[in-house]
């Protein structure tokens, strides 16, 4: 199948994931540490979990900027920043990235999830989102880690090791999702370079553990089912006929052997922050 993408379609994918990521939120929202009152960029904030974060970060005098191009996400943002009760400190705003960000700048902390490597030209990209950091303000890019993993290597059902031809199969589909972008330009260094080369400073690197269960409950393995499926979905056409098969049976809670009727069934990942600051201005 092609490499396109339906955001609009994804959304409902997404708040799922906010709910069931919460403590990831808060963990590696408190290391970039968005001071009180500072004025903060969630560059592609999807359907709002970490906006949320920053936003309780950054307290009453404070403003998050939530920002993503598709209407669907910022329509899911601003309903889930007004049940938290914080949109006197979230502006929600339609835009693409990252001339958007240019207009809406400066801030203090730029927070970029899973958005940089949609850009045609990534390192271009980096650039301009570090042009629009206040001095001494910080570019967080969450890039990378480990994919998540939910099951047993042998489940029963289909060949053993169907999660490792899934993760083959996903980085096939990424390739093909990147070369399908118009003007795309290859990054052949990691993303600490890329933040370094941007000119920033003390770039560095935090990975931080997902890990929920086993078992889980029936709304975790709710998210994990909607995890696995959209896989199926987005590498229908890269799979082996008999992982198809597999996956779709894991996934069908009709079927006795979806993955809600096990206890052995589990989420683990590792998501890596990318942290460089913009220099402050020298002494007078």
């Amino acid at each position: 199948m092609g490499g396109e993408l339906d955001w609009a379609a994804g959304v409902e994918h997404l708040r799922l994931a906010d709910a069931f990521s919460v403590a990831l939120y808060r963990e590696i929202a408190a290391w970039p540490a968005p001071g009180r009152e500072s004025r903060v960029l969630d560059a592609g904030c999807g359907a709002g979990g970490m906006t949320v974060q920053l936003a309780q970060a950054v307290g009453p005098a404070g403003q998050v900027v939530a920002m993503d191009g598709e209407p669907a996400a910022v329509a899911a943002t601003s309903s889930l920043v007004a049940e938290h009760g914080l949109a006197d400190r979230v502006e929600v705003v339609v835009g693409e990235l990252p001339a958007a960000a240019a207009r809406a700048g400066p801030f203090d902390l730029i927070w970029a999830s899973r958005v940089v490597h949609h850009l045609a030209d990534e390192a271009a990209g980096v650039r301009a989102l570090a042009a629009s950091l206040r001095p001494a303000g910080r570019l967080a890019l969450a890039e990378g880690g480990l994919p998540m993993r939910c099951l047993p290597f042998d489940t029963g059902v289909g060949e053993p090791g169907l999660e490792d031809r899934l993760a083959a199969a996903a980085a096939r589909w990424f390739t093909t999702l990147r070369g399908g972008l118009p003007a795309a330009t290859a990054r052949h260094h990691g993303w600490t370079r890329v933040l370094a080369d941007a000119g920033l400073v003390g770039v560095g690197t935090r990975s931080f553990l997902l890990e929920v269960g086993p078992p889980l409950d029936a709304d975790q393995a709710a998210y994990v089912r909607g995890h696995l499926r959209d896989l199926l979905e987005r590498l229908d056409g890269t799979l082996e006929e008999s992982d198809r098969r597999a996956l779709a049976r894991l996934t069908d809670p009709s079927d006795p052997a979806d993955l809600g009727r096990r206890d052995d069934v589990f989420a683990l990942g590792v998501q890596s922050i990318h942290v460089g600051t913009a220099p402050a201005p020298p002494s007078p």
